[in-house]
């Protein structure tokens, strides 16, 4: 999924991808069955991802909708 989000052109499209990538390592610390880390990835990706599209989506409009 890393490998796709570096030929979009959609900055919203190259965060959505970074998550798919950081599924991964949840599921490989589940595997590892260190569910506490799982859990704390989950909730601080999430926290930080949510934060992310709302202040690319500030630059997106300062910028006059231009992707």
């Amino acid at each position: 999924a890393s490998t796709v989000g570096l030929v979009q052109n959609d900055f919203k499209k190259i965060v959505a991808y970074s998550t798919c990538s950081q599924l991964g390592y949840m599921f490989f610390a589940c595997g590892l069955s260190n569910y506490p880390l799982a859990i704390f990835h989950l909730s601080n990706h999430a926290y930080f991802k949510a934060l992310l599209f709302l202040c690319s989506g500030a630059v997106i409009h300062a910028m006059g909708d231009e992707q």
